[in-house]
């Protein structure tokens, strides 16, 4: 009965040994897998990537990853963290993200949008300094600084929506807390087949003796694309090298 019984024990601690061993190995992001040019694209794809960064960005992660369309030389940092970075395709200074991730999961990321003076940083380490990759990452744009220094802010978001026969669009600005009140977010669909777009742009916004003015119109750039939502005559027009595709009114309401 006495043997029985340690063998039921050793079992009970062997599968709880291996169930924590299991939970470690599966806990380590094998960054080495993604150190070169050819192999980097994938990282984005990876699930274990893909959760800390949607757990760190949270709303923000569709902005941070929607820049991943060209992807740069990724290295390793002195401290054992793997550097990638990406921009849209001919945005290499306007639509850029770029992160440094542990094998633990810890992770530090940051993005820009076009006419942004403000670096996005979001981190999910103890560390109140920014990672040096990021900001030697951030350097190479003009007047542009990291937004840690009005992290306190209050941040107010405000959502617009406009409809027209072919199109319902979502249009998200963010003032304070680091923000820009001239960016702006971008996301549409399509009625016909539901297809959906996410663009990053910016606002401009007529004179005024309030602290946060109207906007005027929008403008979104995908490529050599330009998307224009104007607050003027109420409508939507899509460029492309000079040549307008689209040119539709529709209705701006207070929700969907």
């Amino acid at each position: 009965m006495r043997d029985l019984f340690s063998g039921h024990v050793r079992s009970i601690l062997f599968v709880c040994l291996f169930s924590f061993f299991s939970f470690d190995a599966a806990a380590v992001i094998d960054i080495n897998h993604y150190d070169t040019l050819e192999t980097v694209e994938n990282i984005t794809m990876d699930k274990q990537v893909q959760a800390s960064l949607k757990k760190v960005l949270g709303p923000d992660y569709a902005a941070f990853t929607g820049n991943f369309d060209v992807y740069g030389e990724p290295r390793h940092t002195a401290d054992g963290g793997l550097f990638v970075e990406g921009w849209l395709k001919d945005l290499y200074l306007e639509n850029a993200s770029a992160f440094v991730i542990y094998p633990d999961g810890r992770l530090s990321a940051a993005w820009v949008l076009p006419t942004a003076s403000v670096a996005h940083y979001k981190s999910n380490t103890d560390e109140k300094s920014i990672p040096e990759a990021l900001q030697q990452w951030v350097s190479r744009f003009q007047n542009v600084s990291f937004n840690t220094p009005a992290i306190t802010q209050t941040a107010e978001t405000f959502v617009d929506f406009f409809e027209t026969p072919k199109f319902t669009i979502k249009v998200v600005t963010v003032c304070g807390n680091g923000a820009n009140c001239g960016e702006a977010t971008y996301y549409g669909v399509r009625k016909n087949d539901r297809a959906e777009v996410s663009l990053h742009g910016f606002a401009v916004r007529k004179a005024c003796e309030q602290a946060i003015c109207p906007v005027i119109t929008y403008t979104f750039k995908n490529g050599t694309t330009t998307y224009l939502l104007s607050k003027i005559d109420n409508s939507l027009t899509v460029i492309q090298n000079n040549k307008t595709l689209l040119d539709e009114k529709g209705i701006w309401k207070a929700g969907e």
